[in-house]
């Protein structure tokens, strides 16, 4: 399976919440195994925009679209961008994840931030917005 055929698997992808959304997304990615990390980066912004366009739907924990995103070098920025731009389940997990690893001080702070914009962000739902409040108290223990 080319990029461009993964990148268009993730554009029709329509959750049914049904067991196998899971296992229908790790078929999309099945062709990607073989290529080199770096040369999945095209498929950053679909996976995104995938969970931008469902965000509360269950894909995964962490999942085939987390898997992948974490496979992949540099999609931080990306994430940062789509957690602003619109804040999901998904998305804010994944902050807080990068958060529970060693991070240098300004990095950590940068991430924090955007965990708190989750928090007031106008498309955060009111359980996103607590969830989001609750990740920065365990952070700001740690």
């Amino acid at each position: 399976m080319s990029i461009e055929n993964v990148i268009a698997g993730l554009e029709a992808f329509v959750p049914t919440e049904e067991d196998d959304d899971t296992c229908k997304l790790y078929e999309i990615f099945a062709g990607l195994q073989p290529l080199a990390p770096e040369l999945r980066k095209p498929v950053i912004p679909a996976i995104l925009s995938l969970i931008e366009r469902y965000p509360e739907a269950e894909l995964g924990s962490p999942g085939p679209l987390v898997h992948e995103l974490e496979s992949i070098p540099g999609y931080q920025p990306f994430l940062r961008e789509s957690v602003l731009r619109q804040p999901t389940d998904l998305s804010t997990w994944m902050v807080n994840r990068i958060l529970n690893s060693e991070l240098p001080q300004d990095i950590r702070a940068g991430w924090l931030t955007v965990l708190s914009e989750v928090t007031k962000h106008p498309l955060a739902s009111k359980i996103l917005r607590r969830t989001a409040t609750h990740f920065l108290q365990r952070q700001a223990a740690r």
